[in-house]
């Protein structure tokens, strides 16, 4: 069974070639456009990562990342991601507070499957946040 990656970024060119990306390497993967979408889709998806932009409409990523940790079958096991371009300190903080993994900055350095496969490997990804270049 492939790994299950829910992408929600409120930018549809980024959505949708983080989904191609994500389905070319291999990953079952699924674009949403807000907060509210995500968690809706994360019901029936029930996804291993999810990849949350911050600024989107009508719920942001740190609503929807509280939200998904709360209503996922196995919160303990969702491996959240802020991907974002808000990169200062307090921004970072609100990203830890809001019980995402890990932080990754727009726009990506690393090829994106190669990225998720590390948050995948990663022994200690339930323990704190980690901040990605």
């Amino acid at each position: 069974m492939s790994q299950r990656i829910l992408v929600a970024d409120h930018n549809p060119d980024v959505a949708e070639s983080a989904l191609s990306l994500l389905q070319l390497g291999g990953f079952e993967a699924m674009a949403v456009r807000s907060g509210r979408e995500a968690i809706e889709a994360a019901r029936q998806f029930q996804p291993h990562v999810a990849m949350l932009d911050i600024c989107m409409p009508d719920m942001d990523g740190y609503q929807a990342a509280v939200a998904l940790r709360r209503e996922h079958v196995a919160p303990h096991r969702l491996i959240l991601v802020a991907h974002t371009a808000l990169s200062e300190p307090d921004d970072i903080e609100r990203v830890r507070q809001a019980g995402f993994n890990f932080h990754v900055v727009k726009p990506l350095a690393d090829p994106l499957c190669d990225l998720i496969a590390s948050f995948l490997a990663e022994p200690d990804h339930r323990r704190d946040l980690q901040r990605r270049p």
